[in-house]
Order: structure tokens, then sequence, then C-alpha cells
């Protein structure tokens, strides 16, 4: 798994991030990352997915290095997404695993269109308030985003990250999570949470 074996895919006007593995055998196993990191949260156990299973690693709209818009910076509105990024990708059909962001718009993409979801996988703190770390949670019931919207977004996201990290991640990972969120990236990402 190398940063520059990322590719992105033009979704509904969007350049959507995603990273292919070899194609095997059996429906493909489509992941989502968590937030604040981006497709390369799986890069210890790529390897070992993608030498039995088809795996497409995605960044959704408006977290890691993929475009967002206003419509589909919801959970509902991306879970109206998901059908469209499957299809501009050839998937008919998957094993989803959606964590943190991604889980509530999966659900709402299950809902309206079982078919595409042979299983689904979600959760995380981000799938109830009160489950959610003392920051996390702190960010969701804040009054406003305000006093996010004066700091470069890579610098929370990286304190974030240091503190969830138990490893040391490769530094070409490290600069794209901060690429992820620089600039206004994390507050946008942030309302979407708040979503």
């Amino acid at each position: 798994m190398e940063i520059s074996d990322a590719q992105f895919a033009q979704v509904d006007g969007l350049d959507i991030r995603c990273l292919k593995g070899p194609q095997r055998r059996g429906l493909p196993l489509l992941l989502t990352s968590p937030w604040p990191e981006s497709l390369f949260a799986f890069h210890k156990i790529w390897p070992r997915l993608t030498e039995r299973l088809s795996v497409i690693a995605v960044d959704l709209p408006g977290f890691g290095l993929s475009q967002g818009r206003a419509d589909v910076l919801s959970p509902s509105g991306m879970g109206d997404f998901i059908p469209r990024l499957m299809g501009a990708l050839g998937l008919e059909k998957v094993h989803a695993v959606a964590p943190d962001v991604g889980q509530g718009a999966f659900l709402f993409a299950a809902k309206s269109t079982p078919v595409l979801f042979e299983s689904l996988i979600v959760g995380s703190g981000a799938t109830a308030v009160d489950t959610a770390a003392a920051t996390l949670k702190d960010l969701i019931l804040a009054p406003s985003l305000a006093q996010l919207e004066d700091q470069d977004g890579s610098t929370v996201a990286l304190v974030a990250i240091d503190r969830m990290m138990q490893a040391e991640l490769p530094s070409e990972i490290r600069a794209d999570y901060a690429a992820a969120s620089s600039g206004r990236r994390f507050v946008e990402a942030a309302a979407y949470v708040r979503a």
C-alpha cells in the first residue's frame, strides 16, 4: 500500500480518492476510513486483506483527500451518494466496513438500497454521542465550531491522531493525514460529524 497507488475517480462531479488492491474472486470488501485519518488507516492490514480478497479503500466525500460538497456532507446526503460511488467504481455488491464517519452514511445507504450490501460492519464512538471520547463529545456538543475557525485543521487532527495511535506512523501517512485536515477541511468534516 503506497500513497502513490491511490487514484481519483470522478463521481457525481467530485474527485473521490480510492485505492484498489488486486482483483480476487468473490465479493469485494469496501473500506472507508475513520476521521481524521484517510484510506491509509488500513496500511497495516492491507497486505493480509488483499492477499485473499478484492479490496477497495475510499476517502468519503469531504474526508481524506476526496472533494466534498454541501449536499453530501451529512449522513443522509452521504448515504444517497454511496450507491453512485459504488456504481462509478463498478461495485454491484460488497462487504462494507464503515467505521466512524462512514457508519451513519452506510446505514442510510443500506436502508435505501439493501441489495448493494452482502454485509455491513459499522460503529465506533461516532455511533452514539454518549460513547464518544471526551474531546469528540465536546466537539459534537459545542454550541458552534467558531473556536476552530482560525486554526489550521492539520494541527488539530495531528494532535488527535497522536493521542489515539499506539504505534508511530510512517512519515508519508502522517503527512497524508495532515493534508486531509488542512485549512478548513477539518472544520467542514467536524460539521459532518455534528450532523
